[in-house]
């Protein structure tokens, strides 16, 4: 659980519905296993949004998401449709498929989904514990 996990990028090339490019990076740090960035390169400047790497990973295999971030793969034409929300707008984006889908596994060679749920609930039990909300026992902390 403690062990070094390299952190992971992949630069992706995002199309609109007007066709217009939208260049972004998704980003996996190994300290936090849990989280994807997906940062978009706009205009204005960067806008990232963090989701869950189980999200992504069941969003290259069939339609995932609620809310803020929607993932819908199209294994006709290779893409992964995305779609951000907040209460400033909607975003529709296309991007490779494949592309995403190979991030996901490297990112699950380098940390499984199994040690991603013992470092998430090692993390909520210290929370607790800090909060005052649990005891150690209580929190499955021994000693």
């Amino acid at each position: 659980m403690g062990r070094h996990r390299p952190d992971l990028s992949l630069c992706c090339r995002f199309v609109d519905p007007l066709d217009r490019i939208v260049p972004g990076r998704f980003s996996w740090v190994g300290s936090r296993p849990a989280e994807v960035a997906l940062t978009l390169q706009t205009p204005a400047g960067p806008v990232p949004w963090v989701i869950g790497r189980d999200l992504l990973l069941w969003g290259t295999i069939s339609q995932v998401g609620e809310g803020d971030v929607v993932f819908t793969p199209d294994f006709y034409s290779g893409t992964l449709g995305v779609v951000l929300s907040s209460p400033t707008g909607r975003v529709s984006l296309r991007c490779g498929l494949r592309l995403v889908a190979n991030f996901v596994e490297e990112s699950l060679d380098r940390c499984s989904l199994e040690e991603e749920t013992a470092v998430v609930e090692a993390a909520l039990s210290s929370y607790l514990v800090r909060q005052g909300w649990a005891s150690p026992e209580e929190a499955g902390h021994v000693g």
